[in-house]
């Protein structure tokens, strides 16, 4: 398991997070320009960011063992280059969509109130392009269902 970033040494530009041999790794700063995160403190998106890394990872374990099987051992020597986007979205929606469920609690007035259900749906949209993501690289159907 990676080790913890100094962040007394290290810049968001510098701060890297992998997790296996497989993927890509994936940075702090991609993220932020990914989804034009500015304001965020480095800590808490990077653990963000860690988390949703290793959630997508787990998703993709059995997809990565037939990989493995079939000769590929990194996820840049698959034939789909297009794959290595989808994985860093998936990573990079669920980081987003971690980040907004964990900051929209912070502000107690009335007027927070509609602001926090925005970002509620903007987090859930994130997460839900995030296990989009996640289905087309394991070549999943996805189905949306929605409540009428």
């Amino acid at each position: 398991m990676p080790t913890a970033p100094d962040f007394s040494t290290e810049t968001p530009d510098s701060l890297i997070v992998s997790d296996t041999d497989f993927f890509p790794e994936l940075s702090l700063q991609a993220l932020r320009d990914y989804y034009r995160v500015d304001n965020t403190e480095d800590k808490p998106l990077l653990e963000n960011l860690r988390l949703s890394m290793y959630e997508v990872d787990d998703e993709l374990m059995g997809w990565v063992c037939d990989q493995v099987r079939m000769g590929f051992f990194l996820l840049s020597e698959l034939p789909k280059p297009a794959v290595i986007e989808l994985y860093k979205s998936a990573v990079y929606s669920k980081a987003a969509a971690k980040n907004l469920a964990h900051y929209r609690n912070y502000d107690t007035t009335h007027a927070a109130n509609d602001k926090a259900q925005q970002m509620a749906a903007m987090a859930d949209s994130y997460d839900e392009q995030g296990n989009k993501c996640i289905n087309m690289i394991r070549g999943d159907e996805n189905v949306t269902i929605s409540l009428i």
